[in-house]
């Protein structure tokens, strides 16, 4: 526990270097960071520099002070991408400070009823991303793009899980892009980048596919596609 301010800090340096780099190779940078990005350094160069971002904030007391004055009619339902309410989540607004820098910034903090579970304050402890109380979870996100809705404001945010984590799981399990196959750099190199090759060749595969297959990973595809071809070719086979 002693070395956590040390280790916030060192993150908090890597992720600016990361910024400065960016900044000076695009001409726009938003950020969007989990929960390691929740710091004021980081929140005070984005600032500066005009960077848009979103990232996931830390509980605290007062946050948890935040939600306890938040009245029944403070919280709107939290709309879905085909702009449809989505049912026991709802979202608040507010403004927020941290550490010793004094501009705020907005909150958005999303809560999502639980159900059938029994009402424990599990996520009490200052730090984690989430409070439970009251028969709700609660996570929030920090951010200065205040011109965009809550809702627009945490699909935003979730892009980072949607569209480019899930992404690179894709790539590690699906085609190989966690085990290297030996310790020469330049072959695993090379074996990385045919990794990557086949992951965006069944990429543009998938965009061809009807809808109901496009969204599945290349393991379901498998069986409900290449293998089709199998039984297939056994009829044809017995046949003549």
């Amino acid at each position: 526990m002693g070395d956590q301010p040390q280790i916030q800090d060192a993150w908090a340096k890597v992720n600016k270097a990361l910024l400065q780099s960016a900044l000076h190779r695009c001409k726009k940078v938003t950020l969007d960071i989990d929960a390691a990005g929740y710091q004021t350094k980081i929140i005070e160069y984005c600032d500066e520099h005009s960077i848009d971002y979103a990232t996931r904030a830390k509980t605290s007391a007062a946050m948890r002070a935040q939600i306890a004055v938040a009245s029944a009619s403070d919280w709107q339902p939290l709309i879905d991408k085909q702009g449809q309410a989505i049912s026991g989540q709802e979202t608040w607004r507010t403004s927020f400070c941290i550490g010793d820098y004094e501009k705020a910034f907005t909150l958005v903090i999303q809560r999502k009823a639980l159900k059938g579970q029994t009402n424990l304050d599990l996520g009490s402890q200052d730090g984690s991303e989430e409070i439970s109380q009251g028969g709700y979870v609660y996570r929030a996100i920090a951010t200065n793009r205040d011109e965009l809705s809550d809702s627009q404001i945490i699909h935003w945010y979730n892009q980072r899980a949607e569209d480019s984590e899930n992404r690179i799981k894709e790539l590690k399990l699906d085609f190989g892009g966690d085990t290297l196959p030996c310790s020469d750099f330049n072959a695993n190199g090379l074996y990385f980048l045919i990794s990557a090759l086949s992951y965006n060749l069944f990429a543009l595969m998938r965009q061809l596919l009807p809808a109901e297959l496009a969204q599945h990973r290349a393991m379901t595809l498998r069986w409900r596609l290449y293998a089709i071809a199998a039984p297939t070719v056994g009829a044809l086979g017995e046949s003549s």
